[in-house]
């Protein structure tokens, strides 16, 4: 389940990530936490979180807010604008510090599965692993701000396809200054 299948719980949770450090860095820390469902089938992955760089997401999340209230002129940014600042926010601080996969990814052989997996559905299982294990951070990063993003614009697509996914994931890995202003446009062509 997606946050925006369900957004009883969270009826503005931009607003709610704003207005509390506390929660952001809950709310952010349990998405980050929680290995993606794709992995669970092949190895247990665990994820190590650096509750000083959530801090500074926050820091950042309200900065880029700010940005666009100010500079642009946007008083109260809409949707994109705040989903834009989160992913920003999250790529600047990089709170994921270390992936464990138990097995290690080099030691899984796809040809011995456990029984009701079969191999096809092993190598997609570690074709993932492998990219969860290099873009986590950007991945979940992207994940968790499109998923708020499309909970505030009806009939949006449910998912977006993985070579857009890779593409957008290695695009923030590879470029290290990217504005607020370019990830916003990435929500706002992508949920339009």
């Amino acid at each position: 389940m997606t946050y925006a299948d369900d957004p009883g719980e969270y009826p503005n949770i931009f607003r709610q990530l704003e207005e509390s450090e506390a929660f952001f860095t809950e709310f952010v820390g349990n998405h980050f936490s929680a290995a993606p469902d794709e992995l669970q089938s092949l190895a247990k992955c665990s994820v190590t979180i650096d509750q000083a760089r959530l801090s500074y997401a926050y820091d950042q999340y309200i900065q880029g807010i700010g940005r666009f209230a100010v500079i642009l002129e946007s008083g109260d940014p809409d949707h994109f604008k705040r989903a834009g600042a989160l992913l920003h926010a999250i790529y600047s601080s990089q709170p994921i510090t270390g992936i464990c996969f138990d097995p290690e990814l080099e030691d899984i052989d796809t040809n011995s599965t456990p029984i009701g997996i079969t191999y096809h559905d092993a190598e997609d299982a570690l074709f993932f692993a492998r990219f969860f294990n290099e873009y986590h951070n950007e991945f979940l990063g992207f994940q968790i701000a499109f998923e708020i993003c499309r909970m505030y614009v009806p009939g949006t697509p449910q998912t977006v396809d993985f070579e857009y996914v890779y593409t957008v994931c290695v695009y923030l890995k590879n470029d290290g200054n990217l504005s607020v202003e370019s990830l916003f446009m990435i929500f706002k062509s992508l949920l339009r």
